[in-house]
């Protein structure tokens, strides 16, 4: 006879919902963010495709994949170049499904009315896809899986092991598998529970289902979920302990145990409509109920039993369901055994072992036929790589004290280390550019300028004292060459200073200043007795100085020297001062060789009056006012006057000269007849 078993559990379980799509769908929502980069820089692209994931491929067509991603997930990528990425889908062939905590432990599930209205007329007809700790897997390809469903350990420290069934399912694309995946059984002083079973059902046909381990105390072999291969229900000794106290797929609370051992666990497994002794296939998961006194609570595949109030323990009823958890173990020297959690598998080539799962359940879908699908066309994507600027700059050299302009290229702004390209270092100094380009790429270099301060020349200069009149030579040095402000020789007529500049080979300029003192020379002056003399004739010089030492070319030392020249001749005194600055006067005395003269013809021409203050009266004879002149010299031998005699007696007004002592000659014809002075007063 079959047995159906409430599932008996913890506490209510709730699963998740992995599944996969019938066909895998082109991708859409195919996105780059952000889709234009700079080289070097990390993006994500990103596709979706229900129920399926994504493989991603630089080629629309063949190639190999450059990864992976779940749908919706990002896939972080660095291309060097803009490049196309293509999305294709597609269905793994393997699947894992496992417990999901979707409940509160112990709490009571629905009752049959409601599950009747809620879950049977919905989930079954597929218009609703999600219920409570049921996930679902939509086959992708028509073809072979293994599925293996473990269910869970039982509670405590060493619960039972859960059962492993493994069966080969020919199915069809578009066919939902539902999964349910029980918990491992929970310790609550001061019971324990088994553990919760995996069911793997289409619509309402179980396909596959394992049993849950047992609790723990005095843990045996026959505590741990049991299977059989062709599909019957295996259980452990005292079975009738819990199936007195509730009917199979109950919703609602279990029962205490007859004789004070543990109840059986709450409604669990599948809802069926059976009797206790035959049981029909359920439509609908139920959450299990609350266990009876002493009990832990039942739950998804829930197992059963625990101690009663005082202490004695008894063997609890086996879980309810098709993969209930077994009940308690017995106690030393009354080791009674509640039964292993059911078993049920339909499949071929089936592969069923008892008590090897330790945690929670699992369920795990594998596809024979290898990748279930792929999508028939890929979804592009396209992310834009700006290139980064290489950025260059060149070194230069400054000297002390000036300012150097950094010159980069290669960019459209740049960053300098120093804050502005303008940089005025006091030693040599290495400044980095970075540059970023018109696209907002920052250079994938960093470009060092070395800028070298040259030391400025230390120049320096002669100074010195000359005489006024004098001229003084300036000399720079510390430097390669020069420019003098007013040249390198100065004749300056009072102290004065001039600035030396000074370039290196460098190019650096250095500056000095150069003073020159000026000292006053004596003013000396000559004159002459008479400024024209006949040759053998002499004339009186004398000097006029500020000092009292006097030199003469002639040799003389005297303030006055009587000299005759024979020609005309310039003779210079010299005066020195007491500062060592000498002055110099110079006297012309001009000769005339006086030839031709006749004294007769001279004595009788008369020139007066002398001095005078202007007028000068020259009496000729009647012949020699025919043909006669008048030439006027000052000191220094320079015409000053000449004058035509025109008739015996002439006046001539010599007023505009200064005055002082002239010499005058009369000449007839072209010969001197007559040699004089004249004095201008």
């Amino acid at each position: 006879m079959k047995r159906i078993y409430n599932l008996f559990s913890v506490g209510l379980i709730a699963l998740a919902i992995n599944s996969a799509s019938a066909q895998c769908p082109t991708p859409t929502l195919v996105t780059a963010t952000p889709s234009v980069i700079c080289a070097g820089a990390t993006t994500s692209i990103n596709a979706t495709a229900s129920g399926a994931s994504i493989n991603w491929f630089t080629v629309p067509v063949g190639g190999v994949a450059i990864g992976s991603s779940a749908s919706a997930a990002n896939f972080a990528i660095s291309p060097t170049t803009t490049t196309t990425y293509y999305a294709e889908s597609f269905a793994s062939a393997s699947s894992t499904y496992t417990f999901t905590n979707a409940g509160a432990i112990g709490s009571v599930g629905p009752t049959a009315s409601q599950i009747t209205a809620a879950y049977l007329t919905t989930n079954l007809n597929g218009s609703v896809t999600v219920v409570a700790g049921i996930q679902q897997f939509t086959i992708p390809a028509t073809g072979n899986y293994s599925i293996e469903a473990r269910g869970a350990q039982g509670g405590g420290s060493a619960g039972g092991k859960g059962a492993s069934i493994r069966g080969t399912f020919s199915l069809t694309a578009g066919q939902v598998l539902k999964i349910l995946v029980g918990q491992q059984g929970l310790t609550t002083i001061p019971a324990t529970s088994g553990g919760g079973g995996a069911f793997v059902v289409i619509g309402t046909t179980p396909l596959i289902v394992a049993g849950g381990g047992g609790s723990s105390t005095l843990l045996s072999s026959t505590c741990d979920g049991t299977t059989t291969a062709n599909g019957q229900v295996a259980y452990g000794g005292w079975p009738t302990v819990g199936l007195q106290t509730y009917l199979p797929g109950t919703a609602g609370n279990g029962g205490n145990g007859s004789g004070g051992g543990g109840g059986g666990g709450g409604g669990g497994g599948f809802l069926t409509n059976g009797t206790a002794s035959d049981p029909a296939f359920g439509y609908a998961f139920l959450n299990g109920g609350a266990g009876g006194t002493g009990l832990v609570g039942g739950g998804f595949g829930g197992g059963g039993g625990a101690r009663d109030n005082v202490g004695s323990w008894w063997g609890g009823g086996a879980g309810g369901g098709y993969s209930g958890g077994a009940g308690a173990c017995g106690t030393p020297g009354n080791p009674e055994r509640a039964g292993g959690g059911g078993s049920f598998n339909s499949g071929t080539s089936q592969i069923n072992t008892a008590g090897v799962n330790l945690g929670n359940g699992s369920v795990i879908i594998t596809y024979l036929g290898g990748v279930a699908c792929t999508s028939v066309s890929r979804t592009s994507v396209t992310v834009t790589v700006n290139a980064k600027p290489t950025v260059s700059v060149t070194s230069g050299a400054i000297c002390s004290g000036g300012s150097y302009t950094l010159s980069p290229s290669g960019a459209n702004t740049y960053t300098y280390s120093g804050g502005s390209a303008v940089v005025s270092p006091t030693a040599n100094t290495n400044y980095s550019v970075t540059g970023t380009s018109s696209l907002g790429c920052v250079s994938s270099n960093t470009a060092v300028a070395t800028v070298t301060v040259n030391a400025l020349p230390t120049i320096t200069a002669n100074s010195g004292t000359i005489c006024s009149g004098s001229s003084f030579t300036i000399s720079g040095s510390g430097a390669s060459s020069y420019t003098y402000s007013s040249g390198s020789v100065v004749s300056p007529t009072a102290t004065a200073t001039y600035t030396v500049t000074g370039t290196s080979t460098l190019g650096c300029v250095g500056s000095t200043v150069s003073s020159v003192t000026v000292s006053a020379s004596p003013l000396v002056s000559a004159t002459s007795s008479s400024s024209l003399i006949c040759v053998g004739g002499n004339a009186i010089l004398t000097a006029s100085s500020s000092a009292t030492t006097y030199t003469w070319n002639t040799g003389a030392t005297t303030m006055s020297v009587s000299v005759s020249p024979t020609v005309t001749s310039t003779y210079t005194v010299s005066s020195i001062g007491t500062n060592g600055c000498v002055g110099n006067g110079n006297v012309t005395v001009n000769v005339s060789p006086c030839t031709g003269i006749n004294e007769a013809v001279s004595n009788s021409i008369s020139v007066y009056p002398s001095p005078t203050s202007g007028i000068v009266n020259i009496n000729l004879t009647s012949e020699l006012s025919k043909n006669s002149s008048l030439e006027v010299y000052d000191a220094l031998g320079k015409l000053v006057v000449k004058h035509v005699l025109t008739s015996e007696l002439n006046s001539i007004n010599i007023f505009n000269l200064d005055n002082g002592i002239y010499t005058f000659k009369v000449l007839y014809n072209i010969n001197t007849i007559k040699i004089g002075k004249l004095i201008k007063q």
